[in-house]
Parts: structure tokens; C-alpha cells; sequence
């Protein structure tokens, strides 16, 4: 498996992808690697609410250094953990 960026952006890329698949299904010039089913979709979003949910609790876990005294400190862990959007 390639492994590949795991940040908020990469999560809603995702997502929109799965939505763009789901709405090729009543395409009939689509090719079927093209196309994604409901219960698949549902599959996809379930797991997109438990990265969500993982997501919440490293801001919280953020949130609360940084009130710490050294914001540097906070700043690399939100790039470490691709919380950040500086590349956009």
C-alpha cells in the first residue's frame, strides 16, 4: 500500500472523491473503477467520522499546551501531525 499524506486535507479529498464515485454510479459512460457503491460510501464515511473524531482529540490535546510557555513547541506539533494547511 502507498502510503500517502494523513491530514484533514487528504481526509476531505477523500471524501469528495468517494461523493464524485457515488454519483458516477448513474453514468452509464463510466467505467465500473469509476464508480463506488451506497454501502461502500457509508463504509468510507464511517471511518472518516473515526479519523474526525481522532482529529478533535489532538486539537483538544493541542488546545491545552497551548496555554504551555513555549508555543514554538505547539506550532511543530500541529505540523507533525499534519494539522496544519501551510502548503496551500
Amino acid at each position: 500500500m502507498a502510503t500517502s499524506k494523513c491530514n484533514v486535507e487528504a481526509l476531505r479529498m477523500h471524501l469528495f472523491d468517494t461523493l464524485e464515485r457515488v454519483k458516477s454510479n448513474n453514468d452509464p459512460e463510466c467505467s465500473p473503477n469509476e464508480k463506488c457503491s451506497i454501502e461502500e460510501a457509508e463504509v468510507v464515511c464511517e471511518i472518516a467520522k473515526q479519523i474526525t473524531e481522532t482529529f478533535k482529540v489532538q486539537l483538544t490535546a493541542m488546545n491545552i499546551l497551548s496555554r504551555a510557555d513555549n508555543p514554538n513547541s505547539v506550532k511543530a506539533m500541529i505540523a507533525a501531525n499534519g494539522l496544519n494547511n501551510e502548503d496551500q
